[in-house]
């Protein structure tokens, strides 16, 4: 177990004995390190306190609910002890779900101001949003994203899919994106975070540091900042091994536009990258034709308009005698 995870575990099991007495102490070490708020909110869900020990220094993630019921009592912290104990023993533990328990933008908790809300796109299309401090969200198709803000931070959790951030300038609230792998924080920048099996990170405007939860490299526990044009992707399980930033590449910010450039990319890979973004589907009679590399720029999002002009490229004809289906067959 890594030195942090072992040091958040300790302070959840304080926070559940007296909140009161360690609450400074709890965010003076969540202070330290973006890392810190992602390990202690996991290992806040694995004991099943993410409701209650979180919640009192309102670090509850974006999509937990208010927490009701009885307060937390004796019983409740030898229960603690116990799961503690099994969580150690196992090293893993199920995440909990609470996704459902509030609707969108009521306050989670009473205090200072909280914003508390959720957005999801559907599998074929993308929707932009103006967030309460002025952001803007670009959610890609099947994206979701839950947000809650206070006086302090802005955080943003992305459960899945591809965001573009455009973040309204604000020094005094960091804007911290949350992914199963790690964080991004900005104040005020662009950028995009995809989560589909590894997370990315590509940089347009300002500046971001990427704090990885689940390196465990010599310096894993250093932020890496990134410049404009360049990119990050780390895998959201243990990795061993610091990425390093690379050049993004010219497609890499235009999925919002939906024309993509390819340049010596196999047939396969054009019409699976189509296909994500259209109920009506592309395929080839000949699977010997997807190995085809392919110069082109393509719009995407129009599959009738991809496969007829990779049908005049590639001397091909376009079957539409399927409904929903745009077969390429030779001549």
């Amino acid at each position: 177990m890594r030195r942090i995870e072992r040091q958040a575990y300790k302070w959840a099991m304080k926070m559940a004995d007296d909140p009161e007495r360690h609450r400074a102490g709890l965010e003076r070490w969540i202070m330290r390190s973006p890392e810190h708020l992602i390990v202690y909110n996991r290992v806040a869900r694995e004991m099943r306190l993410a409701t209650w020990s979180a919640a009192q220094l309102d670090l509850r993630p974006a999509d937990a609910r208010a927490a009701t019921g009885r307060p937390f009592s004796n019983s409740g912290f030898v229960w603690a002890i116990a799961v503690l104990a099994s969580v150690l023993a196992a090293s893993s533990a199920a995440f909990l779900v609470l996704r459902d328990q509030q609707s969108p933008g009521d306050a989670i908790i009473s205090g200072a101001p909280i914003v508390a809300q959720s957005w999801s796109s559907h599998a074929n299309d993308i929707r932009r949003t103006r967030l309460p401090d002025g952001s803007v969200v670009t959610l890609d198709r099947d994206s979701a994203i839950a947000i809650r803000f206070s006086a302090d931070r802005r955080m943003i959790e992305l459960s899945r899919g591809r965001v573009r951030f455009e973040v309204a300038h604000d020094t005094s609230r960091p804007f911290v994106v949350q992914t199963p792998g790690g964080s991004v924080t900005a104040t005020g920048t662009v950028f995009d975070v995809e989560v589909r099996g590894t997370v990315r990170v590509h940089l347009m405007r300002g500046s971001v540091a990427v704090a990885m939860a689940h390196n465990s490299s010599a310096n894993g526990d250093t932020p890496v900042r990134l410049v404009p044009g360049q990119k990050l992707e780390f895998a959201s399980r243990q990795q061993a091994v610091m990425p390093v930033p690379q050049a993004a590449l010219a497609n890499d910010g235009r999925w919002l536009s939906g024309t993509m450039s390819f340049e010596d990319m196999p047939l396969g890979d054009i019409i699976a990258q189509t296909n994500t973004y259209s109920s009506t589907r592309i395929s080839v009679s000949e699977p010997r034709l997807l190995q085809k590399e392919m110069f082109v720029d393509l719009d995407i999002r129009d599959a009738d308009a991809v496969a007829r002009k990779l049908a005049v490229l590639l001397d091909l004809t376009v079957d539409k005698s399927q409904p929903g289906k745009l077969v390429l067959r030779p001549r």
